[in-house]
């Protein structure tokens, strides 16, 4: 039995559900304070909603929101969500930002990738080695990462790679 939700669309559509919600949950907590500071008495606080809290703390900029995703369609969407929303993303793995680097740019988000780890599943198949250089040129802040402790104690040979592909 499939469970929703089962498209990117759906997928999107829950998220901005959630960061609604939180925006009038923080709004339902703002009023009660102000009232409090006011002077008013005997007032019953708004429900604690616990999965609504971390919400809350990205909204507010107490928390980062690590996206992990590899394609540029799912990246835009978060990239626009949190932009919607307030807030700002940092981008796991994101091998095809290259597509969209001005529009990451442009919302002041992060990307932290591969340097040469593609076409090892569907989602790496576009990745190419001028990622991290084109994302760089458009004013993105990159990290380079690895999934692996093998992989992350060679980064001077990940380094080498940049200079060479992209010429940084």
């Amino acid at each position: 039995e499939r469970r929703y939700p089962f498209t990117r669309m759906g997928q999107e559509e829950v998220l901005r559900d959630a960061f609604t919600r939180a925006q009038n949950y923080r709004a339902e907590w703002a009023a009660y304070h102000a009232a409090v500071a006011k002077g008013a008495k005997d007032l019953v606080p708004p429900r604690r909603d616990l999965a609504l809290d971390p919400l809350v703390q990205v909204l507010e900029g107490k928390r980062i929101v690590n996206v992990h995703s590899y394609r540029a369609d799912e990246i835009l969407m978060m990239v626009n969500l949190a932009r919607d929303f307030g807030f700002h993303v940092l981008i796991q793995h994101g091998l095809e930002a290259y597509k969209i680097a001005s529009e990451i740019a442009a919302a002041g988000d992060g990307v932290s990738t591969f340097v040469d780890s593609w076409g090892y599943k569907i989602e790496a198949e576009d990745a190419i080695p001028y990622n991290v250089a084109i994302l760089m040129r458009h004013g993105v802040v990159v990290t380079i990462n690895s999934d692996d402790d093998g992989r992350a104690s060679r980064l001077n040979v990940d380094a080498a790679k940049e200079m060479r592909y992209g010429g940084l």
